[in-house]
């Protein structure tokens, strides 16, 4: 049987101020957990954002 599975708003702040990249990020993704999400939205952006330091996800949130 296969998990049931929601939208997730994920929040990714920028890291540092002197990136002249937005503040912050919105991304959504489809995951069955808020873990699953996370782990989603960071495997989609392939290292691009999270991986070389340059935001941090802060919130991940279920789309109501």
């Amino acid at each position: 049987m296969s998990e049931e599975t929601r939208p997730y708003r994920i929040v990714a702040q920028r890291l540092d101020d002197a990136h002249p990249g937005a503040a912050t990020l919105t991304t959504y993704v489809t995951a069955a957990s808020v873990e699953e999400a996370a782990r989603r939205s960071a495997e989609e952006h392939n290292g691009r954002l999270y991986g070389v330091g340059l935001y941090r996800i802060v919130r991940v949130e279920e789309e109501r």
